[in-house]
């Protein structure tokens, strides 16, 4: 599925060979009739889940803490290189990419949205603003949230 809920949905409906990974606190709600606590081939692989709400985004980190910044980029146009020109702008300024998906705009074939994601340190806030407000300005963007590690 394209989501943990609908996975979640789908398993509790109980429908014949519908499965999905979802959070652990949900299995107690789960209609299910097997249940895995550890699906991973790796000890040290981790799986985030993140509550997302309405509100004000507040770009602060808390003293000598990392942060990361999860956002959705909706470029208004296509064109080759437009990917590499978005990540240019946060490689100048340092800025450490953790994550990247393309994901289809379902408007025309071969037109993408991507999801990034950077972390930074502390003393970075205002660089990453800065970052986050030109690509904001040439591509559009959503920053999704913005949350100390």
């Amino acid at each position: 599925t394209d989501s943990n809920m609908e996975s979640y949905n789908n398993v509790s409906k109980g429908i014949l060979a519908e499965g999905g990974i979802i959070p652990m606190h949900m299995l107690k709600y789960a209609n299910a009739k097997y249940k895995i606590d550890n699906v991973t081939d790796a000890s040290n692989n981790f799986t985030r889940f993140v509550v997302v709400e309405k509100g004000e985004n507040k770009c602060t980190a808390q003293n000598n803490k990392h942060f990361k910044v999860p956002m959705y980029i909706m470029p208004n146009v296509d064109r080759p290189g437009i990917l590499f020109d978005i990540l240019h702008e946060f490689s100048i300024n340092k800025i450490n990419l953790v994550a990247i998906m393309s994901r289809p705009t379902k408007k025309d074939m071969g037109k993408y949205n991507f999801y990034l994601e950077i972390n930074g340190e502390n003393d970075q806030i205002e660089i990453v603003k800065k970052s986050l407000d030109n690509v904001k300005k040439q591509y559009g963007l959503k920053v999704l949230g913005f949350y100390s590690i």
